[in-house]
C-alpha cells in the first residue's frame, strides 16, 4: 500500500478545519448500488419560463423604494481567501454587508407602491444596491404573506427572475423549517443591484406583508476569488465536459454550489445522487458545506459549459434557489476517521428550472484496492469556472487521520488519484470520481477532500473520500440510498 509515495504528504498535517466523528463500524453491504438515471419535469418550458418572467408590466422603470449603500471599502479581505487549491480548501467570493439602521424597517403592504401586474393582480417592487458587486444576494426576514403572493429577484430591466418565482407556500415552511428569525437567502442577481419584487391576487391585495432586510452578500472578483460572472480563468489545462462526449449525460447532475458560511460566501461543486425514492439528493465534501444554515442558505448553478468542446463562453447560468436540508455530514460527533461527506436534500424540484436532471449511479461492496489503477473521470467547476472533466487513474488507497495525517489503508478512507487530462482546483471540492464506460453505468466512488495536482503538476495528487467507506459506517447516510 502507498509504495513509491512522497513520504513527505505521507506525513503532513492537511488542513480540514473540521472535525469527523464515525461510529462503529457497520457490515458492509454487498453489490449493493444504482445505476445512473434521468428524471423529467412536470412542467414544460413554456411554463418554466413564464414562472420566471417578473410581473412588472415594465421591469425597466424606476423602483418603488430603493435602499443603496455605501461603496464598500472592505474589497481587499477577500484577498485573505482560504487557498485555491490544497486539503480542505474552500473558494471565498463574497461578504456579507449588514444593512444601516435606516433600512432595518420592516416593510407592510402600506410602506410599498403597487401597480397593476402583467397577467392580473398587484405588485410592488423594492431594490437594493451595493456599488461595484459583481453579483448580490439578498437575506430577507419574511414574517407574512398572503396566500397566494409570489416573489422573484432580478437585475433591473431583466427580463427572466434569478431561480424563478417563490410562493408564498414554500417561504412560509422555509421560516418554518428553520425558525423564526432566520433569514431567507435570495438567488444571486448579476450586478450591484438586485430587484425584490412581491406579487399579490387582486383578492388579496390587502392582506398583511411583513418584509424586511437584514443584510446581502456583496460578491465581488479579487486575485483569489471567484466572481459567477467570470469564464475562463482556471488553469489552461482543464478540459471542457463537451470534450468527453460520454461524460455529458452524468455530467448534468452536477452542480457548482454558492452558500453563506459565518460572515462570507463560499463556492464548492457537488451532484445529485440515485435513490429508490427520486428525491434530490445531492453529495458534496464536509469541509464545504456541514452546518444547518450553510445548506439552508445554498444555491446551485447548472449546466454552466460550453456546448461545445473550446467553443464559445456560455451567456447564462441556471440556478435552483431555496437552499438544501442537511441530512448528513460527516463533520458532526466525536473524533473519527476522516470521509469528508455532506448528503442533502434539495428543497425545491430543480426540474422546475431545468427540466430533465441527470441522477448520479453509485456502487458499494467492492474492495477499494480493486479499483487501484482503475480509470476514472472527474467532473466539477475548478475554481468556479464552466464546468470541466478530468481524466486519470487511480493510484493507491489511505487512511486519513483525525488531525489530518496520512497513514497506512486499514480501513482505507481516500483514494490517491493521479490525472492525464485536465485538473483540480479550489472551487472542485465536493466533486465525485466515477468509473464506468458509458451512461448509465457510470458509478461514483469517492469525493474530493483536496490535494496538490494543478496544471503545473499533473502528476501531484488528489485524494477522494470513499463513498464506499460512509455508506458502510453510517446508517444515517446509507438509510437514504436503501
Amino acid at each position: 500500500m502507498a509504495n513509491g509515495f512522497d513520504r513527505r504528504i505521507a506525513t503532513a498535517v492537511l488542513v480540514l478545519g473540521l472535525v469527523v466523528g464515525l461510529g462503529p463500524a457497520d457490515v458492509t453491504a454487498k453489490d449493493l448500488g444504482m445505476e445512473g438515471r434521468v428524471l423529467t419535469g412536470k412542467l414544460d418550458e413554456k411554463a418554466r419560463a413564464e414562472r420566471a418572467m417578473p410581473r412588472r408590466v415594465d421591469p425597466a422603470a424606476p423602483i418603488g423604494y430603493e435602499m443603496r449603500l455605501e461603496p464598500f471599502a472592505a474589497a481587499s479581505n477577500l484577498e485573505k481567501s482560504e487557498p485555491l487549491k490544497g486539503f480542505g480548501s474552500r473558494v471565498k467570493i463574497g461578504e456579507h454587508r449588514q444593512m444601516p439602521e435606516a433600512f432595518r424597517m420592516e416593510m407592510g403592504a402600506r410602506d410599498l407602491v403597487w401597480e397593476p401586474a402583467r397577467g392580473g393582480g398587484e405588485v410592488a417592487a423594492f431594490s437594493v444596491t451595493s456599488p461595484r458587486a459583481r453579483a448580490l444576494r439578498v437575506a430577507l426576514d419574511i414574517r407574512r404573506l398572503p396566500r397566494g403572493a409570489e416573489m422573484r429577484f432580478y437585475a433591473p430591466g431583466d427580463s427572466t427572475a434569478a431561480g424563478g418565482s417563490f410562493d408564498a407556500e414554500f417561504l412560509t415552511s422555509q421560516r418554518k423549517a428553520f425558525g423564526a428569525g432566520e433569514s431567507f437567502w435570495s438567488p444571486a442577481v448579476q450586478g450591484e443591484t438586485a430587484v425584490v419584487e412581491i406579487w399579490v391576487p387582486a383578492w388579496r391585495r390587502g392582506a398583511d406583508v411583513r418584509v424586511s432586510v437584514r443584510k446581502v452578500s456583496h460578491i465581488h472578483e479579487s486575485l483569489d476569488a471567484k466572481n459567477l460572472s467570470d469564464v475562463g480563468s482556471s488553469g489552461s489545462c482543464n478540459r471542457d465536459v463537451a470534450c468527453f462526449n460520454k461524460w455529458l449525460t452524468a455530467g448534468d447532475a452536477v452542480a457548482k454550489i454558492v452558500y453563506e458560511s459565518g460572515s462570507n460566501t463560499f463556492l464548492c461543486t457537488g451532484q445529485l445522487m440515485a435513490n429508490p425514492e427520486d428525491r434530490y439528493l445531492f453529495l458534496t465534501a464536509a469541509h464545504c458545506i456541514n452546518k444547518r444554515k450553510e445548506g439552508k442558505s445554498s444555491i446551485f448553478f447548472w449546466r454552466f459549459q460550453r456546448a461545445s468542446c473550446g467553443g464559445a463562453d456560455p451567456t447564462s447560468v441556471l440556478q435552483t434557489g431555496g437552499g438544501a436540508k442537511l441530512l448528513f455530514t460527516s463533520a458532526s460527533g466525536s473524533a473519527g476517521l476522516v470521509t469528508d461527506h455532506t448528503l442533502m436534500e434539495l428543497r425545491r424540484d430543480p426540474t422546475a428550472t431545468l427540466g430533465p436532471v441527470a441522477l448520479l449511479g453509485w456502487r458499494v461492496g467492492d474492495d477499494p484496492e480493486d479499483n487501484l489503477r482503475a480509470k476514472i473521470h472527474g467532473v466539477h467547476h475548478p475554481s468556479g469556472d464552466v464546468k470541466r472533466a478530468s481524466r486519470g487513474k487511480v493510484q493507491d488507497v489511505w487512511q486519513l487521520q483525525p488531525d489530518g495525517s496520512l497513514a497506512g489503508a486499514n480501513p482505507p478512507t481516500h483514494y490517491q488519484v493521479g490525472w492525464n487530462k485536465g485538473t483540480t482546483e479550489g472551487g472542485s471540492s465536493g466533486s465525485s470520481i466515477m468509473t464506468g464506460k458509458r451512461w448509465p453505468k457510470q458509478y461514483v466512488i469517492g469525493v474530493l477532500t483536496g490535494g496538490l495536482a494543478s496544471c503545473s503538476d499533473r502528476k501531484a495528487p488528489d485524494f477522494y473520500g470513499l463513498f464506499e467507506e460512509t455508506f458502510r459506517r453510517f446508517k444515517k447516510f446509507r438509510k437514504h440510498f436503501q
